[in-house]
């Protein structure tokens, strides 16, 4: 097992980081995709990036099998909770 990171060191290079959102975003948006299209593409992004953390997350606690699993479902979950509240208050909403 890799020994812990200080919260202050940066992250390795193989990170996603926290672009991964904005490039979802401006890619749709260059493929033509109409600005709430793009958002949610961008969500999606940023939901990926969710469950790569909560799965590294539970890398470093040390989880394993179903532990881990089930916290990845859990920042997964967090992020469809997201995409389904910007659909329905901003959408439905207004």
């Amino acid at each position: 097992m890799a020994p812990a990171r200080s919260p202050s060191a940066p992250l390795p290079a193989g990170d996603v980081g926290a672009g991964a959102p904005l490039r979802g975003l401006i890619a749709a948006w260059l493929l033509g995709a109409s600005a709430p299209n793009a958002a949610n593409a961008g969500l999606v992004a940023a939901v990926a990036e969710l469950v790569l953390y909560g799965w590294a997350a539970g890398c470093a606690a040390g989880l394993k099998g179903k532990q881990q699993v089930a916290l990845a479902s859990a920042a997964a979950v967090l992020g469809l909770v997201m995409i389904t509240l910007k659909d329905v208050v901003l959408v439905r909403l207004h």
